[in-house]
């Protein structure tokens, strides 16, 4: 050290002093970084699919008629649901219409057993806007057979479904 100024020279370094390189850091393999980002993405797909069913976000695309042996929680849903019943089993339908019907759209459900018509049914229209038709109440048991159900407005197919009676 220059006891004049105060300072310390290059040759006032203590001459036993350690140097030390700094340890290189291990980090993650690209592959376990890829594998965590794809569980995050999983657990968030996951969590966001729980709520949207849940708030009714998510529904079946249209143009089809679900089977079940329970009422849904609405007329766009069955519980139970199937495409085959036995004859002595409850039945309950909702078809989930390819458009959303205006107040002044009337449909026609149609339902045939094994090729041979078996219901017919219009509704009028009523002021009511609906994308769903279907039925609160069993319309079962069934006898055995290949049931087609159709609902149209006008000449335009709007749902349809079969189910099997064993």
């Amino acid at each position: 050290m220059d006891l004049e100024s105060g300072t310390a020279g290059p040759s006032a370094a203590p001459s036993s002093a350690w140097i030390a390189a700094a340890t290189p850091q291990q980090g993650r393999s690209m592959v376990s970084t890829l594998v965590t980002i794809g569980a995050v993405v999983i657990g968030l797909g996951v969590v966001v699919a729980i709520l949207g069913l849940n708030a009714g976000f998510f529904r079946p695309s249209g143009g089809h008629v679900l089977f079940g042996t329970a009422p849904g929680p609405n007329l766009c849903s069955v519980g139970g649901e199937t495409r085959t019943a036995g004859s002595s089993d409850p039945v309950f339908f909702a078809a989930i219409l390819r458009h959303r019907m205006a107040g002044t759209d009337a449909i026609t459900l149609t339902i045939t057993r094994d090729g041979q018509p078996f219901f017919d049914n219009e509704e009028p229209a009523d002021g009511t806007e609906f994308e769903c038709y279907g039925s609160r109440e069993s319309i079962g048991p069934l006898e055995p057979g290949i049931y087609v159900f159709t609902v149209t407005r006008g000449s335009d197919v709007e749902a349809t479904g079969t189910l099997t009676v064993t």
